[in-house]
């Protein structure tokens, strides 16, 4: 009598693996991993599953290393079974591995932001849709504003910078996230800084009781924007004059013809 024995079949499914998540589907090839699949005593006869279903689909699951279509927007682990048959009777062998796909956080929407010349710009917190953990990089392409070029975190509050030109002021801040060693895609958003306008200074001689007239008319010096509105911050009465006509006042909004009308009278001799 002979008796033959059939080695058992020795499957080894490989090493576990671990990924980023992503929008689109995405080819996972066994091959790739540290230690590929392989089995000993085995008559070539594979076959895979994964669970779960919803997780994407094989290529070709009777390959020894197959490829694997994870499903777009993906996350979460995925248990792969590899089946090795026996060249006789006896059962396959089984073993697993598991993918990790890690999730790949996007950061929120950020509201642009419209500023005056000088003024303070808000801490500007960043989020994302995993919920926290995450480290946020942003990167400003318009240093002009009075924000670094670059940056770890949220952005602090500043101060805009004084501008003068003809035109808005524009920055593009873009904004990454990162966790568990995934990066996700940019976020933009803008800050822009409103010129302020700058005032043209007026020297003139009047005699006493005479209206400024229409010389004192308030204007910008032609290199800013125009002015809306002017405001009077003080009015120093000199050498005893005294306000003979109109309504000199401090205060804002003025138009710009609120001193044409005004008058001074001269006591000094």
């Amino acid at each position: 009598m002979v008796l033959t024995i059939t080695p058992l079949v020795i499957a080894n499914a490989g090493s576990d693996e671990q990924i980023c998540q992503s929008p689109s589907v995405q080819s996972f090839v066994f091959a790739s991993r540290t230690t590929p699949a392989s089995a000993a005593n085995s008559n070539g006869v594979f076959s895979w599953s994964a669970a779960p279903l919803a997780s994407g689909t094989f290529v070709n699951s009777s390959d020894l290393n197959p490829v694997f279509n994870i499903a777009a927007g993906f996350s979460g682990s995925i248990t792969f079974t590899l089946n090795a048959n026996s060249s006789g009777s006896c059962a396959p062998g089984t073993n697993d591995f598991t993918l990790t796909v890690k999730p790949t956080p996007v950061v929120n929407p950020i509201a642009d932001l419209v500023i005056c010349s000088g003024a303070t710009v808000p801490l500007i917190s960043f989020s994302a849709n995993t919920g926290g953990g995450e480290t946020f990089n942003w990167a400003n392409d318009n240093a002009g504003i009075g924000l670094g070029a670059s940056g770890v975190g949220n952005i602090a509050s500043f101060t805009a910078s004084t501008y003068t030109g003809l035109s808005q002021l524009v920055a593009n801040i873009s904004v990454t996230a990162t966790l568990n060693g995934c990066t996700g895609p940019s976020r933009l958003f803008r800050i822009t800084i409103n010129p302020e306008p700058v005032g043209l200074p007026v020297t003139a001689t009047r005699c006493s009781d005479v209206l400024l007239g229409a010389g004192y008319t308030l204007n910008t010096n032609g290199t800013s924007v125009s002015a809306a509105t002017y405001n009077i911050a003080s009015i120093t009465n000199l050498g005893g004059l005294t306000a003979s006509a109109g309504a000199p006042a401090v205060g804002t909004g003025f138009a710009a013809n609120v001193l044409v009308d005004d008058a001074w009278t001269n006591q000094t001799g």
